[in-house]
């Protein structure tokens, strides 16, 4: 780093601060300079009177990134008084993020300003930026402010043309005052520029009343209320706490299969008490008859007994030597808990949602869930995502593979299919409430990024449910 930048004293000490600041202000009106950078100034309280002189200035940097937006690492910023660039009104950007900044009221003279950063700062009220017709790109994200509807004020705003808003963490996105402003400042700051304003306009396509006048709730939002995986963070990682809850879509089918699959499994015991088949054997059928016979059987605790299951079955060494019927029951038994699996996801119940899209399709279906299972597989690890994130992923996958096997039913299977995969990811991608862990690890670097691979992907099943 150069050495006219981040000195310790400019830090600690207000006069040393005060110094450099004016210093730099002679320096720039001296050569003419369009930029000036206080970002390291953190031990600064007041902006020099000698700044109203610059009125050629266009930028000013005075927050959290420097000039060439690169972020500071200096923290504590002590910077409350901005009166003095009420004569800057040619200035373009100004960055105040991460200072105590609390009235902001001088700025309504910066009629020239296009980007203005206030993250993190202590504001409260933005009535005052109500002036600033020419703001393209507006950082409000960790204030106080509660009121957005001032951005309809905002030319560039209103068209559905402003390149860049963030008001994550304020009051404004407060999931129990607004859930749907919650999910639009969760959005990239490009999108969110324009849906918001879309949402307060009332022009918002996932927001149309529907024939009867009830307001909707968002696609992404109606689907992930049928995810049928939650979320917590355990370790520093995403966990999936129950991948496999048994769903209520068909309860009929589902009973019927868990019906036949025990009656079968019996008559497995039975034949192998009275025949000489190996103990070990006798053993895993025991191990997987425990957990068929609860009440709601789930995959996750049929799945571990099964895997023994299937790979002795697959073994000659194991099977030679034991009776024809016997093995080819065994290897049924394998096949119908396959047939069941998919089933044990979470209810499916009569929903609001659009009837799907002629190309939703179960091969459709195992292709996105391919794409889902690879991102989460990507993400494994320490402070990613846990196994069971991306092994429920696999579960409906699998259910995709039966839609696509069994003509009949596919066209139920595919939209239970779609539900439950398009509600695990816009659970991920929108409803963490804020404050919880899930928030929090979605705010890491590694959940950024993890949500950014899955978004392509939701956005692909939305558009399944046309509206």
């Amino acid at each position: 780093m150069d050495e006219a930048y981040g000195r310790e004293e400019w830090r600690e000490d207000e006069g040393g601060a005060e110094d450099e600041a004016r210093r730099r202000i002679a320096e720039a009106a001296r050569t003419g300079a369009e930029v000036l950078d206080f970002s390291d100034l953190t031990a600064l309280t007041t902006l020099p009177a000698e700044l109203a002189d610059l009125t050629g200035l266009r930028r000013l940097f005075a927050g959290d990134f420097r000039a060439d937006g690169r972020e500071t690492p200096f923290y504590g910023r002590r910077l409350t008084d901005i009166s003095a660039l009420a004569a800057l009104t040619g200035l373009t950007t100004l960055d105040l993020s991460r200072t105590p900044v609390l009235d902001i009221r001088t700025l309504a003279a910066l009629t020239g300003l296009t980007t203005l950063d206030l993250s993190y700062t202590e504001v409260s009220e933005i009535g005052a930026l109500a002036a600033l017709t020419g703001l393209t790109t507006l950082h409000l994200s960790g204030t106080q402010v509660s009121e957005i509807s001032i951005l309809l004020q905002f030319p560039a705003f209103a068209e559905e043309g402003a390149e860049y808003l963030s008001f994550q963490g304020t009051p404004a996105a407060d999931p129990e005052k607004d859930r749907r402003l919650y999910m639009l400042s969760r959005l990239d700051p490009q999108r969110s520029a324009i849906e918001t304003v879309q949402y307060l306009k009332g022009t918002h396509p996932d927001f149309r009343d529907p024939p009867g006048g009830r307001a909707t709730q968002p696609l992404a939002e109606r689907l992930a209320e049928a995810s049928p995986v939650s979320f917590d963070v355990a370790q520093g990682q995403l966990a999936a706490t129950n991948p496999g809850t048994p769903e209520r879509v068909a309860p009929k089918e589902l009973t019927l299969r868990i019906q036949a699959l025990r009656a079968h499994l019996a008559i497995l015991q039975t034949e192998a008490a009275a025949k000489q088949v190996p103990e070990g054997v006798k053993a895993r059928l025991t191990a997987y008859a425990a957990p068929l016979q609860m009440d709601e059987p789930t995959y996750i605790l049929l799945d571990g007994p099964m895997s023994f299951l299937r790979g002795a079955v697959a073994d000659p060494f194991v099977t030679d030597g034991l009776e024809k019927g016997f093995v080819e029951g065994w290897r049924q038994l394998v096949t119908m808990h396959d047939d069941l699996r998919p089933l044990l996801l979470p209810p499916e119940e009569e929903d609001d949602l659009p009837p799907l899209a002629p190309e939703a399709t179960p091969e459709e279906g195992i292709k996105l869930a391919d794409a889902a299972i690879e991102v989460a597989e990507e993400a494994e690890g320490p402070g990613g995502t846990d196994q069971n994130v991306a092994a429920a992923l696999r579960a409906i996958r699998e259910y995709f593979e039966v839609a696509k096997a069994n003509g009949k039913l596919r066209p139920g299977m595919v939209r239970r299919g779609l539900r439950a995969l398009g509600g695990t990811l816009a659970h991920i991608t929108y409803l963490g409430a804020a404050g919880t862990a899930v928030s929090q690890w979605l705010a890491t670097p590694q959940g950024q990024a993890f949500l950014a691979k899955l978004q392509p992907i939701l956005e692909i099943i939305l558009k399944f449910f046309p509206l």
